[in-house]
């Protein structure tokens, strides 16, 4: 099952202060739609699809770990570390 709003909860986390995030394995990769208007005889609007990794952003942007689990024992791991 997804996560919702996955990128959304990340951005909450590092504009808290955290360190470290739990994220469930596989949801690591998210898609940001980009509108783009071109300028021409029709100004047309299109999307452009771009691919972010969550761990590169994070970490980069937040100095936010991102740490994926597999099950609950793999997240309790990570939290009595």
């Amino acid at each position: 099952m997804k996560t919702g709003a996955l990128p959304v909860k990340a951005l909450a986390a590092g504009k808290s202060g955290f360190e470290k995030m739990i994220i469930p394995s596989g949801q690591s990769k998210f898609l940001v739609y980009e509108k783009h208007i071109e300028q021409g005889l029709s100004d047309e609007n299109h999307f452009i699809v771009k691919e972010y990794d969550l761990h590169e952003f994070m970490k980069s942007n937040y100095n936010l770990e991102t740490i994926e689990i597999t099950n609950l024992k793999d997240a309790l791991n990570v939290l009595l570390a």
